[in-house]
């Protein structure tokens, strides 16, 4: 049986404790880099928010999903070849608890440039943000037409 009255045991117990706490303290300073380098890739366009680019044969359609993110805090400009959405953003995380509670607030930019498949017309451009999607419509500087030709 070992005996923890004895001032080595002491000691040990002591070393012990003071290496868990440092353990502990270093997994915390970890995981919080880790969070605070996902959250500035994010806010940095490392994970950039979705879109999607299609066409018909009259408009150039682009989608980006800009969830979270109010008319007024967009700004969006085209050009002949090219999209740039930018968005202001505001992010509270309140985490209540028994024991601890966290409030956290972050604001930042997002600015996303979108190469445009074709030339259009920028100032025909019509924008609308319905459910965190905006969708922009710019018509194309040559349309696509079709014809039916007759086979001989």
């Amino acid at each position: 049986m070992i005996d923890l009255t004895k001032n080595y045991h002491k000691g040990h117990l002591k070393y012990m404790k003071s290496h868990f706490e440092d353990v502990m303290e270093d997994t915390a300073r970890t995981l919080d880099n880790a969070r605070s380098q996902i959250e500035e890739s994010i806010i940095n366009h490392d994970l950039l928010p979705g879109k999607t680019v299609y066409e018909n044969p009259e408009n150039i359609i682009v989608k980006v999903m800009v969830p979270g993110i109010k008319k007024e805090n967009l700004n969006l400009k085209i050009t002949e070849s090219q999209l740039t959405v930018e968005a202001t953003f505001k992010m509270e995380n309140i985490m209540e608890g028994h024991i601890l509670s966290i409030e956290d607030i972050r604001t930042g930019t997002l600015k996303r440039k979108i190469n445009l498949p074709k030339k259009v017309l920028p100032q025909e451009a019509t924008a609308k943000l319905e459910d965190g999607i905006l969708k922009v419509e710019i018509p194309k500087v040559e349309k696509d037409e079709e014809f039916n030709v007759k086979i001989e």
